[in-house]
């Protein structure tokens, strides 16, 4: 299918002058336009270029780390089930991504904190850090922090 990179800079353009940022959690699954993107990555649909994603990190008011969600359920290290109003999805871990908050356009549920706690802790730091829960580990403690230094993940959970 070919991509429509023009209505899609424009949408963006739009996106950009918005002078609102809607308030949003971690926790939260948001209807969010990611766009028309390069290659494998992940697009979102329709006009508004929408995907749904889970808010996994709240950095500040604006910028927030995000996890792309799927309808379809691939059982893999990159795609991990998640179940959500009554429907099976899967977290698109692979697609994992910082974004800005004027992209999000509607809320859509919030998710318990035991599914944050494995999405977050478990999958995606053994994305990121190659299984190797020790090295993220060693690493935040030489920091004396009780945070993974490359996911942000709470350690006592």
């Amino acid at each position: 299918m070919e991509k429509d990179f023009n209505k899609w800079s424009e949408l963006k353009q739009k996106l950009n002058n918005r002078k609102a940022v809607p308030t949003f959690k971690e926790r939260e699954v948001w209807w969010c336009s990611i766009g028309a993107n390069v290659g494998c990555e992940e697009d979102g649909k329709n006009q508004l270029f929408n995907r749904p994603i889970l808010v996994v990190r709240k950095f500040n008011n604006n910028l927030f780390l995000a996890i792309p969600l799927s309808s379809q359920i691939k059982e893999n290290r990159y795609y991990h089930k998640i179940h959500l109003q009554d429907k099976e999805g899967s977290v698109l871990l692979s697609q994992i991504r910082v974004l800005e908050g004027k992209r999000l356009n509607h809320k859509i549920a919030t998710i318990t904190k035991e599914q944050h706690r494995h999405q977050q802790c478990d999958d995606v730091c053994n994305l990121i850090c190659s299984g190797s829960i020790e090295a993220c580990s060693s690493l935040a403690n030489s920091w004396s922090q009780k945070r993974c230094w490359c996911c942000c993940c709470c350690w006592c959970c």
